[in-house]
């Protein structure tokens, strides 16, 4: 019975660990997502490169889940994103956006300087790839 009880508290602390640690990798996304603006660095849609339709955009990522298309220093359409802290993806959607702002509704995007922050040895190889500025 005491042995039952002990495996029953180790278990309740590890999925906590879990939990918490779960926690921490959301808390370090967040921080490093919402800490500057960012950019697209590479775009490819149906094989071509367009990563130069991007040039004058800058991405600001918010705590709140919102993110703002910023092109010379005005907001220019306000979207919402999500990341991924396993997989050090984010997706944003920008509902009221046109071309080429639009294009990035529902795709993944690898942050590359999260990876090598977090120190990922494998990482997913999307077309499309941002970075902070």
């Amino acid at each position: 019975m005491k042995s039952l009880l002990t495996a029953v508290v180790l278990l309740i602390i590890l999925s906590g660990c879990k939990k918490f640690i779960e926690q921490q990798k959301e808390n370090y996304v967040l921080s490093a997502m919402t800490d500057g603006q960012w950019i697209i660095t590479k775009f490819v849609n149906a094989g071509d490169t367009i990563t130069n339709h991007f040039s004058p955009y800058s991405f600001q990522f918010n705590r709140d889940y919102t993110v703002d298309a910023i092109k010379q220093n005005v907001i220019e359409n306000k979207g919402v994103w999500e990341g991924n802290p396993n997989t050090m993806n984010i997706m944003a959607s920008f509902p009221n956006a046109a071309s080429p702002v639009s294009l990035i509704n529902g795709q993944p995007y690898l942050c590359n300087s999260l990876a090598k922050r977090y120190q990922r040895t494998k990482k997913p190889a999307p077309r499309q790839k941002i970075r902070p500025i």
